[in-house]
């Protein structure tokens, strides 16, 4: 669609840029920009009204001549023009009131040996408006006036420019740790998923103590507390050694109210959870984890349906209607809009005509889910579409399923989250519709596994009368 972007531009233009944009239409003598004010609108305009406008500005350009090609290429451009116009004024508001940007941008046009003076000016001007965080910024300036400061070969400017590379030094060291932190974070939240993960780590800082050893030498505490993260996520499967580090990340960043801070308690929450779900911890505690998580994605304005799926998944699963984000009580269309997570939305509305007896609903949409690109939703939903054809008595087909997902999980055994419960299932079930244990369970114990809370339900379900 011709000016999709443009209308996403548009709409999200505030009062005083919309104001900006009116001001240019009248000091101008371009007539694109009266065209460009009318396809503006009113704030709010729809998708189908801003269509409509544009078609109109498709036959102003045209002439009696003009071909359709023609046509729709003169639009193409007119798009572009409005787009750069908008570019072009966010770019302007945001140097004029970001004192940092502006500073770097003129000390990069008066970097000449011939304005000097005016050069150091700004470069003086950027540290002053940015803090140590800004290490881009400070990395910056640092570079650029120590150069300065070397050329005079004065001694005032010698010890300054000394002073300096000391400074330099510090901060790419600390950056280089946060960086470096930030890697591992990435690393080991993958490692729930896939343990082998750490293979991307060849071999450097894997161990226990070398993690450790990163958490002494840090001297940020989100450095510390991220690291901490990072080590909890590596002892998932260890409840002992996983409280000990999350409580370690939480003591660190506790009372700190910074946006970073705030970024790494949501993945603590969150790894938390995803703990609590894999060893059904009690479900207040489970529960509360992902509602914080939830919280803080609406206090950072994070898109994060799984978070919400989480949340919902468990209020369904223990027809639990408290709350104010609540799967029974809210308007639940409101959610799963994108395409990519719409299978979020169909399980659970799965799972709803499961626990409402509607055996045949749930199968129409499960027998799709079993497809899904995500290994878990995936298995989730073809164990539950077993459960019901056994309760129906459809057991031949209910076997064929269970064969192709004992299949499935051979090829996912490198997975942590939730694997130990659906192995356990696939063992239950092969005994009951297989009357044997199939070869990849021989040397397989499941006597100590602790049944995720959705598997205890398919479990509960399997067990009990028709």
């Amino acid at each position: 669609m011709i000016g999709h972007k443009l209308y996403l531009l548009l709409s999200k233009l505030n009062t005083a840029e919309r104001k900006c944009l009116f001001l240019r239409s009248h000091k101008t003598d371009d007539k694109r920009y009266k065209q460009f004010v009318f396809l503006m609108g009113k704030k709010g305009n729809s998708s189908i009204e801003f269509q409509s406008r544009l078609e109109k500005i498709k036959k102003e350009l045209a002439t009696n001549k003009t071909s359709e090609k023609e046509m729709q290429n003169n639009l193409r451009r007119f798009v572009d023009f409005c787009i750069k116009e908008i570019e072009s004024l966010k770019i302007e508001l945001f140097v004029k009131s970001n004192f940092k940007i502006r500073n770097y941008l003129l000390s990069e046009i008066y970097d000449h040996s011939s304005t000097r003076e005016t050069h150091e000016d700004y470069l003086n001007k950027l540290n002053k408006f940015s803090d140590e965080k800004d290490f881009w910024f400070k990395n910056y300036y640092i570079s650029k006036m120590s150069t300065l400061k070397l050329r005079s070969q004065k001694s005032t400017d010698l010890d300054e420019w000394k002073t300096l590379l000391i400074k330099q030094k510090k901060i790419v060291q600390e950056q280089y740790q946060q960086e470096i932190t930030s890697v591992y974070d990435k690393i080991s939240a993958s490692f729930i998923d896939d343990k082998r993960s750490i293979d991307l780590l060849e071999g450097e800082l894997k161990t226990e103590d070398d993690l450790l050893l990163q958490i002494a030498l840090a001297k940020n505490n989100i450095v510390k507390a991220s690291m901490y993260l990072t080590l909890a996520r590596f002892f998932f499967k260890n409840e002992t050694k996983f409280s000990e580090y999350t409580n370690s990340a939480v003591k660190l960043i506790d009372n700190d109210l910074s946006k970073e801070a705030i970024i790494i308690k949501r993945k603590l929450h969150f790894a938390t959870f995803l703990q609590s779900f894999h060893f059904n911890h009690p479900y207040e505690k489970t529960k509360e984890h992902i509602k914080q998580v939830v919280e803080i994605n609406k206090q950072l304005d994070m898109e994060d349906d799984k978070s919400t799926f989480y949340l919902f998944l468990l209020q369904l699963i223990k027809k639990d209607n408290s709350g104010k984000l609540n799967y029974f009580t809210c308007d639940f269309n409101n959610y799963f809009k994108n395409d990519s997570t719409l299978y979020l939305k169909d399980f659970l509305i799965a799972l709803d005509f499961f626990q409402n007896k509607n055996f045949k609903a749930a199968k129409r949409i499960l027998t799709n889910l079993s497809y899904v690109d995500n290994p878990y939703l995936s298995s989730w939903a073809r164990l539950l579409e077993i459960v019901i054809n056994y309760k129906q008595g459809n057991m031949e087909f209910a076997g064929t399923l269970l064969k192709n997902e004992i299949k499935r999980m051979e090829l996912n055994k490198n997975r942590i989250f939730s694997m130990n419960s659906n192995l356990k299932i696939l063992k239950n079930l092969s005994d009951k519709l297989l009357n044997k244990t199939p070869t990849v369970f021989n040397n397989v114990n499941t006597n100590k596994t602790i049944l995720t809370i959705y598997h205890q339900l398919l479990v509960d379900e399997i067990n009990k009368k028709n």
